[in-house]
């Protein structure tokens, strides 16, 4: 069996995990005029902080933020469709695993939404649709309509490896209540019984 070279490894453990960023570029509030340079935007017209910094602050940027203190870190550039945020795929697919995320073509470019977009009912038809959210997808490949449920996926991947690091052997002597008065008072537990207890935080 062929060994994957280091980038698959990469780009597969990039599939595989949430980034620290990923939520915050979810939850900001894009192409508001900036505050920093207002009286700059009102020369260039570049009122819209449509940027976000991988690698700096977690506030929207415009043009004129990047210049100098950002000029070697990662930009993802934001944009409309349909009044909803995407997200450039070219920006987006070093820093993040996003093969299963549907793309759209637009301005001769890729882009992925940012978040899921409300729907109407159950949505269009369709025999491919989004894991998290239900939306029709164009193809096989893809399982997921947008960056925020696939994060959604991610998170949720995270807490059920989370949750079998957590398991506990326990010699089967052991009373249940003595192994639940040992657990910390502010989260919850399911203890099963078997050859051994397993202890596993359900906490959400």
């Amino acid at each position: 069996m062929k060994m994957p070279s280091l980038g698959e490894m990469a780009r597969l453990d990039a599939d595989r995990t949430a980034p620290a960023w990923l939520h915050i570029l979810l939850e900001t509030i894009f192409f508001d005029e900036c505050l920093e340079h207002l009286d700059a935007s009102r020369v260039t017209r570049r009122v819209s902080c449509n940027l976000f910094c991988v690698d700096g602050t977690s506030r929207p940027l415009c043009s004129d933020c990047i210049e100098g203190e950002h000029d070697s870190h990662r930009i993802i550039q934001t944009r409309k469709s349909s009044r909803h945020n995407v997200a450039k795929v070219k920006d987006v697919e070093s820093q993040l695993g996003i093969r299963e995320v549907q793309t759209y073509p637009q301005h001769n470019d890729l882009v992925v939404f940012l978040n899921k977009r409300p729907m109407e009912g159950n949505g269009k038809p369709g025999e491919y649709r989004c894991k998290h959210c239900d939306r029709a997808l164009l193809k096989k490949e893809y399982r997921f309509c947008s960056l925020g449920c696939k994060a959604i996926d991610l998170f949720e991947s995270l807490r059920r490896l989370q949750l079998m690091q957590l398991a506990v052997d326990i010699p089967k002597s052991t009373e249940i209540e003595d192994v639940v008065r040992a657990m910390p008072k502010h989260k919850s537990y399911i203890i099963r019984t078997s050859n051994k207890i397993m202890v596993r935080d359900i906490n959400k």
